[in-house]
């Protein structure tokens, strides 16, 4: 089974061939006897995308140009991409003089500039001089160099060294690697290090690590990195849960998902949702709170989440999923409206434009769609038709039916077999003379704990819920502690359908509980005749509370005995 984590495989790039000469012995001139052998060595590095068989080669010349030796091998095992070799050879010098040198890799054979794929030094230089008595040149110490990847993280952390040393006039002979500052040689072997080493730290501390070379004439040299290990990662925690569990197919499940790291983050998630170990929904980071998938076959799945921390940490949540078989479906018989209207024109006339329309409820219905037609009647004359209507009644909102015409209703019931037909046609008019209502929607007042001589704010929002535009009359009554009242009013023009927000300011000039109650009238005189509606329907008691506001005394004088500047007068006794 692929890991949860798996990627898919990307789309193969196009083969490339290339290499690097990294470093090459001597870099600097040495000196041989005549007769003697010296090692004269390569490394390079495969920087293309495929394993390749390289050719490493050097070419010697003498100082009249002329070339003396040319050493060349193939590599017998394909260098893997990013990997690194060095390829060493033995020259003896037979001649006093000095000796140019130049390395080279080639991808094959004719040693021709179209197979070379890197050479150094360019141009080539002089390495080797033979003598017959050779002088006391100084040794010139190796050189070397020491990476390591990843420089921290938690424990266990596991961390590849690179490693790379030179000599200017010799070669390599040994290699000490001590990792964690003891002083003791964790790793080391003969010659050139290798390219690469890796260590486990397992607790956590701060580590220096060393790399020591030696060349062939005993100098040192050495290179230094710091490894930061911290205390042991914690595990990420994951929830999953579904909704629903269960169902007829085609399921439609949504997936809530959570993720969290005590020590991290998390930086990756996958969700296998039918069990078959792979990954249908994935990302980076934390997962969405949310995943819907459908179900299309009926069956038994076993859902399983799983999440990563930025430690390579993870921790999984299960579900399972049922989805059976589709039962079948017959579409729904068609509804019966009941009110308003009857069955011929022109009908009843309802008591408002906003009348209230009533059906039958039908079983296997999902939804239902309505349709209203004014006279004369048609497709050209259709005022009102929602589409998804749950329920048995709908409230035919404001601004859709005109005072004095005549309307007819009609509707069908849906679900996922199909329409039903058509229901019966109801008729039905609305008033021909205006209607004039209003609806208080809230109302406020702020603040209700409030000291005298505090302002209060009263407000009210309303609505003209009747048929043409008319201005009401809005108002609001404050009734003090002593029961006398303080009155608001204000004219208020609104079209058929509109609202609008009336506030006052008023202070409170009495300590104790007041009363509070709002109106909206047709028109003057104040009487029930005219009021159309009220909030609340009882005056609120008590529902603004005032305080008196208590006075600091003023500071008291002194008389005697003393005067406002020091001294001041001598007391007659003690």
């Amino acid at each position: 089974m692929m890991s949860m984590l798996g990627v898919l495989p990307s789309i193969a790039n196009a083969t490339t061939i290339s290499a690097r000469i990294d470093s090459y012995s001597p870099s600097s001139p040495v000196e041989v006897t005549v007769g003697s052998s010296t090692t004269i060595s390569v490394a390079f590095t495969n920087t293309g995308n495929t394993a390749w068989s390289f050719i490493a080669g050097v070419t010697v010349w003498d100082s009249n140009g002329n070339q003396v030796a040319n050493y060349s091998a193939t590599l017998s095992t394909p260098l893997q991409p990013a990997q690194s070799t060095t390829v060493t050879w033995n020259h003896t010098v037979h001649q006093a003089g000095e000796y140019r040198l130049q390395f080279g890799v080639w991808k094959a054979t004719p040693y021709i500039s179209d197979n070379l794929l890197d050479k150094k030094p360019s141009p080539s230089q002089r390495l080797i001089i033979g003598t017959t008595s050779p002088t006391s040149l100084p040794n010139q110490p190796p050189t070397c160099s020491l990476s390591a990847n990843p420089t921290s993280g938690k424990a266990p952390l596991t961390v590849t060294f690179s490693m790379s040393a030179s000599d200017p006039d010799g070669s390599i002979s040994a290699w000490v690697l001590d990792v964690n500052g003891d002083g003791r040689a964790d790793y080391s072997g003969y010659g050139n290090p290798s390219p690469t080493q890796t260590h486990t730290y397992a607790a956590s501390a701060s580590y220096s690590v060393v790399l020591m070379v030696s060349d062939n004439k005993g100098a040192n040299a050495s290179a230094t990195q710091t490894i930061s290990v911290g205390s042991v990662n914690q595990p990420p925690i994951c929830s999953l849960s579904a909704n629903p569990r269960s169902g007829s197919a085609p399921l439609t499940v949504a997936f809530t998902m959570s993720a969290s790291d005590p020590d991290g983050s998390i930086s990756a998630w996958a969700l296998d949702v039918n069990g078959d170990g792979r990954v249908d929904y994935s990302g980076s980071g934390n997962p969405p709170s949310t995943q819907a998938h459908i179900y299309t076959s009926p069956g038994t799945y076993a859902v399983i989440l799983v999440v990563s921390d930025n430690n390579g940490a993870t921790a999984s949540a299960t579900e399972a999923i049922s989805a059976s078989s589709p039962s079948t479906i017959i579409k729904p018989s068609a509804p019966v409206p009941s009110s308003p209207g009857s069955s011929s024109s022109p009908g009843p006339t309802t008591p408002t434009l906003t009348p209230t329309l009533q059906w039958s409820r039908v079983p296997n219905a999902d939804y239902y769609a309505l349709a209203i037609s004014g006279y004369p009647y048609g497709s050209g004359n259709l005022v009102y038709n929602p589409q998804r209507v749950v329920g048995t009644s709908l409230t035919v909102p404001s601004g859709v039916l005109e005072p004095g015409k005549q309307y007819r209703w009609n509707l069908q019931a849906y679900n996922r077999a199909g329409w039903s037909e058509l229901s019966s046609i109801l008729y039905f008019q609305t008033p021909p003379q205006d209607i004039i209502t209003a609806r208080i929607d809230s109302w406020s007042v702020d603040p209700r704990q409030v000291q005298v001589g505090q302002s209060v704010v009263l407000s009210m929002n309303f609505t003209n819920t009747g048929t043409t535009t008319h201005t009401f009359i809005a108002g609001a009554s404050l009734w003090r502690p002593d029961g006398s009242s303080v009155d608001f009013e204000r004219e208020v023009t609104l079209s058929r359908g509109a609202s609008t927000s009336v506030s006052w300011t008023r202070p409170i000039d009495q300590a104790g509980s007041w009363d509070v109650q709002f109106a909206v009238w047709r028109q003057k005189p104040f009487t029930s005749a005219n009021l159309l509606t009220k909030a609340p329907s009882s005056k609120a008691v008590g529902y603004i509370r005032a305080t008196s506001v208590v006075q600091r005394p003023s500071p008291p004088v002194p008389s005697s005995p003393g005067s406002s500047s020091s001294p001041g007068p001598t007391t007659p006794t003690l």
